[in-house]
């Protein structure tokens, strides 16, 4: 991608730089403004040191995109090298007060925080046919969480917090066991043709919010 430093562990024609992303980056601290990691972090062993280096290398103002499986979906698996499943708030462990919220000291020691800021729960073609239609989702949208397979890919957007004063301003405001969330799907899917040669793929928003921290939801039906 055009402005971006693409890296890999394997070479290949696109790539620019190859490490361990699970090991020290080769970037300074606060250098990059942008870092998006596609279908990645499933395959990592060391989740946790991957978090480290990115939020080290981010700068402040910076953000991080990451798409990875819905963990519900059997694409989390497929894949032999695939090491474990990712859901919404799989993430929650990045945020400040997520260990006083869960009450779980094994979280006690993690000081590279991120604000989960949203994520997409990209819904999978064959339900979007189902979709179109505001009566398949005014029924099936509130339940679409529960039933396997539906959600295929999880877009994860995230900013870094680096300072006390951040953190503090954070958890006066969110609850570090909760993430915000809401459903979208591809625009091809949704027009129920295939998608261009020269066509990026485009997700589109099916106007429901979900705010889940995995023991209850707080939803919001728009449409």
């Amino acid at each position: 991608m055009d402005g971006f430093v693409n890296c890999d562990l394997y070479p290949s024609s696109a790539t620019d730089l190859l490490f361990d992303c699970t090991k020290r980056w080769p970037f300074p601290d606060n250098s990059a403004s942008v870092i998006y990691s596609s279908h990645t972090l499933e395959h990592l062993d060391d989740f946790k040191s991957f978090f480290r280096e990115a939020h080290r290398v981010l700068r402040e103002d910076g953000n991080m995109q990451i798409r990875v499986p819905y963990g519900d979906h059997r694409s989390a698996w497929w894949d032999v090298e695939h090491r474990r499943p990712w859901h919404a708030e799989t993430f929650c462990f990045l945020q400040p007060g997520y260990r006083e919220a869960t009450g779980n000291a094994q979280h006690a020691g993690w000081t590279h925080f991120f604000s989960i800021e949203d994520v997409v729960l990209r819904v999978s073609a064959r339900f979007v046919k189902i979709l179109r239609w505001r009566l398949g989702r005014w029924l099936l949208l509130p339940y679409l969480d529960c039933l396997q397979n539906s959600i295929e890919e999880l877009w994860v957007y995230l900013t870094p917090i680096k300072t006390p004063e951040r953190q503090m301003m954070w958890r006066k405001t969110r609850a570090g066991n909760a993430v915000p969330c809401r459903y979208g799907a591809y625009r091809h899917h949704i027009e129920n043709r295939p998608q261009g040669s020269h066509e990026l793929p485009e997700l589109v928003d099916w106007g429901f919010r979900v705010f889940v921290n995995g023991f209850h939801s707080w939803r919001r039906h728009k449409q």
